[in-house]
């Protein structure tokens, strides 16, 4: 893990204790595994639309689930507050709108309510669900269609 002197600055010691609680997450939870894996898939394959939203959800729920270890490890006020002061920083050009709107968005789509509660409601996991099955069966037609011709790599047909 990796900060930059000026965050070091920028984060009292909670912020910076929830920053490297997030990051120790993502280890724990070997998100980096799915990520290799994920990056393996053909570009051509990645630019689907399907996959291409799939991929973008497993990367935000990552994300989220990371915020939530953190969050029970720090609390939550630390949390948001390292998430916004890293979130982009301040632009003196910038107007304060558009200072809060580009912090959030750099932040992540959402992470800031989901980490505050402040989400509407119930969230609902089943469009995530449906992405990541069709995902499967992309991958499980995909290895369909290749296993002949692994095989005959493997036997020696070139």
């Amino acid at each position: 893990i990796v900060l930059s002197t000026q965050t070091l600055q920028r984060l009292d010691d909670n912020e910076l204790a929830g920053v490297l609680a997030h990051e120790k997450a993502h280890l724990s939870q070997r998100h980096h595994l799915t990520s290799q894996i994920l990056e393996a898939l053909p570009p051509l394959i990645r630019r689907i639309p399907l996959v291409s939203a799939t991929l973008q959800s497993i990367g935000e729920l990552q994300e989220i689930a990371a915020d939530n270890a953190a969050q029970r490890e720090v609390g939550t006020v630390a949390l948001a507050s390292a998430l916004l002061k890293m979130g982009g920083g301040s632009a003196p050009s910038m107007s304060a709108e558009r200072q809060g709107v580009a912090v959030l968005n750099a932040a992540g789509s959402g992470r800031i309510q989901q980490l505050v509660g402040a989400h509407g409601g119930k969230v609902n996991f089943r469009p995530a669900l449906a992405l990541t099955l069709s995902f499967a069966l992309l991958g499980a037609a995909w290895l369909a269609i290749s296993t002949p011709y692994l095989r005959a790599l493997l036997q020696g047909c070139w």
